[in-house]
């Protein structure tokens, strides 16, 4: 198991990560329309499911924003998501 953006073994905040992806609207537009596109309403179901639990989601991050090193002292900027 690896580690996600929030340090941590990426199924431990699976749940939070969830409910923060669900109230967030402009992340969560795209997301429904991914999974009606593709046919994966059990996904959408499940995070759907959690946004209504009573759980923190303060200091739980989506992803990060890395600078990766390149030729000539120049950087790549890489998005890393868990979803």
């Amino acid at each position: 198991m690896t580690s996600g953006p929030n340090g941590s073994p990426t199924l431990k905040y699976s749940a939070e990560e969830a409910k923060l992806l669900a109230s967030t609207p402009h992340l969560f537009k795209p997301f429904k329309i991914l999974c009606e596109r593709t046919q994966n309403l059990d996904l959408l179901g499940y995070v759907t499911s959690l946004s209504e639990l009573p759980i923190k989601v303060e200091n739980i991050y989506l992803g990060k924003l890395g600078l990766v090193p390149d030729s000539m002292n120049k950087h790549r900027l890489v998005a890393m998501v868990d979803y």
